[in-house]
């Protein structure tokens, strides 16, 4: 079951993409306080009492505009309330009621999809509610008032959002399609190929330069294959906002498993070289799209170049001449997949084995399924032709003392650990789903070295930790609240944490850090995991798993690691 898709739609500044940003649990939207900064959809996926969905951000639409830009904005908003299940409409109670507004509403009421009214910017309920009413006018539903900034009232907006999502059937999936990122300077063309490999234009494009100002991801199937293509801002920017988008180009960069960089007028100077050096480090198997041949064909010295120096294919293209299949044959013929090993455990395993999967049911868990690190777990014993048995804490003593059984291996949520640990008898191996995950895909001898580390930290040292996912977070939320108060009262210092969630840029530079703690890593890619560790690793500074971290603190990660070393 595909998720549900929900667009944030609205007038310029009238607070969508911090609303967005909120949501999503990270700055994935540039949120600058002029309108017209966010002109593409933007793509974010979140999840609220346990249903998730795609959010989208929109660019501001001004239904009587003829601005191009602000044209092409209110064309993206169409298409994004098209491909919407429910659409959170948001206006602004500090500008009041106006008459955009109402051409709105009419507009999504042509649309006939669900709407959720939202008067944002009330950060004083008792102040601004006779101005909220004068939203019933709009003849849409009942506003809900919020401020995004202050994160007041979202809980109403989200139960009335998911209130019109279907029924879920608890499917929970990997994202195996490859991303693609088209990189370049401005202006070289990048929307025009995406839009050109999409068949609509699903992206701005314009002759002012810097008109894609953040990443866009765009799913694109050619022969019955899914890519993700991300258009990125151009890498050379200037002023503090093309910083940001910067920023975001690199960080895209690191995420993607292959690329496009564009590139016109057979000029490939020092932007395009530092792009090309960051995807060979990388290890992204990339090729050179020399766009616009229409006005200036390739010269065979800049592909002969090219070609000797990068060993990656030089494609002379036109958007308004050539189709798409070369670009799309040749992103096959350089496609390295990720070359992780697909077993978690098959190789600790023989056939007829039994596996104990110990999975609280608790205030982190979610309703009515399981996540997805234990789903796969379960679907890898049973590819490896063995046995699994799921079972919370407080059912192990009974169940190995009636049933007398020995199972080959136990793994525990991390949470439980250290409970854990204290019932499983010694001769069984004993380990964690998190740690499970970090030897799959993570840099297991950088976390094996790292994590000891620990034992090196000093009074304020500053710690990341990076989530791969968005979620719901808790009083109980594992990454967010445990392990820091876990580390803390180990050593007996205090330190200062910060929280990357997903695959958003981490802001700081990474030299500021004493640690990095990396969750399991079940929603990303091996490669993703690992691009998004080897800054720190490279700068000397000790990594962890969350697992690893855990077992570490509660005096168990010998027992922990043994079974990956006999």
């Amino acid at each position: 079951m595909s998720k549900p898709v929900v667009a944030i739609v609205g007038r310029p500044n009238v607070g969508k993409s911090t609303l967005f940003n909120v949501l999503a649990g990270e700055m994935i939207s540039i949120v600058k306080d002029t309108p017209g900064v966010t002109r593409d959809r933007i793509y974010a996926d979140v999840d609220w009492l346990d249903r998730e969905f795609t959010l989208i951000d929109t660019g501001g639409i001004e239904p009587d505009s003829r601005d191009i830009i602000l044209s092409q904005m209110r064309e993206q908003a169409q298409i994004a309330i098209d491909t919407a299940d429910v659409i959170i409409f948001i206006t602004d109670v500090k500008q009041g009621l106006v008459d955009s507004d109402s051409k709105v509403a009419d507009m999504l009421r042509r649309s006939g999809k669900p709407v959720v009214l939202v008067v944002n910017k009330v950060d004083n309920f008792d102040k601004y509610m006779a101005d909220v009413y004068e939203f019933y006018n709009l003849g849409i539903g009942d506003p809900i008032p919020i401020s995004a900034a202050s994160r007041l009232g979202l809980g109403d907006m989200l139960d009335a959002v998911i209130a019109h999502f279907p029924e879920s059937d608890g499917t929970e999936e990997d994202d195996d399609r490859p991303r693609v990122a088209i990189v370049g300077k401005p202006n070289v063309g990048k929307s025009s190929i995406i839009n050109r490999l999409l068949g609509e234009n699903r992206v701005i494009v314009s002759d002012i330069a810097g008109t894609t100002r953040d990443a866009i991801d765009t799913e694109i199937v050619h022969d019955g294959k899914e890519y993700i293509f991300i258009d990125t801002a151009g890498i050379d920017d200037t002023g503090a906002l093309g910083e940001m988008r910067v920023e975001k180009t690199r960080n895209a960069i690191s995420q993607a498993d292959m690329a496009l960089l564009v590139v016109t007028n057979n000029h490939f100077g020092e932007h395009e070289q530092q792009l090309a050096e960051q995807l060979k480090k990388l290890e992204i198997p990339f090729l050179v799209i020399h766009n616009k041949r229409d006005e200036s064909a390739l010269t065979p010295a800049l592909k002969e170049k090219l070609t000797t120096t990068y060993n990656c294919p030089v494609i002379d293209y036109s958007t308004r001449k050539d189709n798409t299949d070369l670009i799309l044959n040749t992103l096959k013929s350089v496609w390295k997949k990720d070359n992780t090993p697909k077993s978690l455990i098959g190789d600790l395993l023989s056939p007829g084995d039994i596996v104990l999967l110990i999975t609280p049911i608790d205030s982190e868990a979610p309703a009515g399924r399981l996540i997805l690190p234990q789903v796969q777990m379960i679907r890898d014993i049973l590819d490896n032709h063995c046995t699994s048995i799921v079972l919370q804490p407080e059912e192990i003593t009974p169940f190995l003392e009636k049933t007398g059984i020995r199972p080959r291996l136990a793994i525990a949520d991390s949470q439980v650990f250290k409970k854990v640990t204290a019932i499983i008898p010694p001769e069984i191996p004993l380990t964690s789903f998190s740690i499970v995950l970090a030897r799959h895909k993570g840099n297991f001898k950088a976390y094996l070295a790292g994590t000891p580390r620990i034992e090196e930290l000093k009074e304020g040292d500053r710690i990341l930790m990076l989530e791969s996912c968005s979620h719901h977070v808790s009083c109980e939320d594992i990454g967010r609240h445990k392990i820091p108060r876990w580390l803390q009262e180990y050593t007996g210092k205090n330190f200062q944490f910060d929280f990357i969630v997903g695959l958003d840029a981490i802001t700081r530079p990474i030299t500021d850090y004493a640690m990095v703690i990396q969750c399991g890593g079940c929603m990303i890619t091996g490669k993703q995991l690992k691009n998004r560790l080897q800054p720190a690793i490279d700068a000397g500074i000790p990594v962890s798993n969350y697992g690893m971290t855990i077992a570490y603190l509660h005096g168990i990660f010998g027992r922990a690691m043994k079974v990956f070393q006999d």
